[in-house]
Parts: structure tokens; sequence; C-alpha cells
């Protein structure tokens, strides 16, 4: 992928564990970003880490609490120590097969309010098709992203974890003013399909 107005800049991506997050994580830092990574298996979050750094990328790993008042400590500590997140991808709801939506949301709500305290701040949630998003709190850039299908790994059925990644990094590119507030990302899946 080619570097875009993204470089340099950071990301935080919540859910970094499963398909989605791993494939939006390596996306963004191959559009050249430093990326925090958050995630309930802490193995697979410290390969992804090495992976990105074997690739001349940047990465740091943060720990993960299920408890809200921990959690915005974890957060608030790691802005405070790198200065601003420019993208926050939340793709919790992609957690553990069936999703989590409930804990998606509950990182939305820590999440939201600690960014805002800086400044400007894109947040990417990916939600499954047909969840319940949350209402966007007045001044937050926030796009809902939901992929029409499962996301799934390469040569599996679903939607392919790279091409979410892929719109992702588009959206996070959207000027502030053309945000759009819901995108719905429907699988190839071949054949006729009309106009």
């Amino acid at each position: 992928m080619a570097r875009t107005i993204l470089k340099d800049k950071t990301a935080l991506v919540a859910g970094a564990d499963n398909p989605a997050g791993r494939a939006a994580a390596l996306q963004f830092a191959r559009a050249g970003m430093r990326i925090l990574l958050v995630g309930d298996d802490e193995q697979a979050v410290v390969r992804l880490a090495d992976a990105i750094i074997k690739k001349d990328g940047e990465a740091a790993e943060l720990p993960l609490a299920r408890n809200e008042a921990e959690l915005a400590a974890e957060l608030r500590a790691a802005r405070d120590a790198i200065g601003h997140v420019h993208v926050a991808v939340n793709c919790y709801a992609f957690s553990a097969g069936e999703g989590s939506p409930e804990w998606a949301l509950a990182f939305q709500r820590v999440l939201e309010p600690l960014l805002a305290e800086r400044s400007f701040t894109r947040h990417l949630l990916v939600m499954p098709h047909g969840a319940d998003a949350p209402d966007t709190p007045e001044g937050v850039w926030r796009c809902v992203v939901q992929p029409g299908a499962p996301v799934a790994a390469e040569g599996s059925e679903g939607l392919r974890a790279g091409a979410l990644a892929d719109a992702l990094v588009f959206l996070a590119q959207i000027p502030p003013s053309a945000r759009p507030t819901r995108v719905l990302l429907d699988p190839f899946h071949g054949g006729d399909h009309g106009d």
C-alpha cells in the first residue's frame, strides 16, 4: 500500500486479536502509522506487534482490563505517553466468533470521552450488520462500519478481513466534514447483481 496522509500518525486498534482487528492493524501499519494494540489474547497481540515491527513498522501492546475504570486509566496512560491518537478502530464486536457488541460499546464509552479531551480523533466502530450502534456524542467523529457478512480469514466464506481493513484505511482519510456516519460493507458474491 502506498504511503498516505496517515503516515507518522497513531492508531489504536482494539480487538487486534481477531481477524478484523489484525487486518486493520496491519493495513494501518502499511499506511505508515504507529499502532497501539489492544486485545484479549495477549500472545496474539504480542505476535502481531512483532510482525509489524519486523516489517519496519512501529507497534506496542497495551494491557487490557475488563473493568471500565481500569480500562480508562490504562488508555489515559497510553494517550498521555504518546500525546495523541489520530484514529481509534474498535473491532471488539467481532471478537470470539459471534462477537461481543456489549464490550465493544463499553470500550467505546470509555474511549471517546478520553480521546476527546486532547483533540480530534477519528473513531471507526466495527459492528455486525443489524447491530444497534450507540448514538454519536456531539463533536465526536465516528463512523459505524457494518460488514454485511462475517469477517473471515483469507480463503474462507464471508467478507475478507483485508477488504474490511482497506475500507477502514480509506474511511480514516476522509475529511472531517465529509464523514459518513454508517457504512455497510457487502461482500461480492459473484453472479448477476443487476443495477
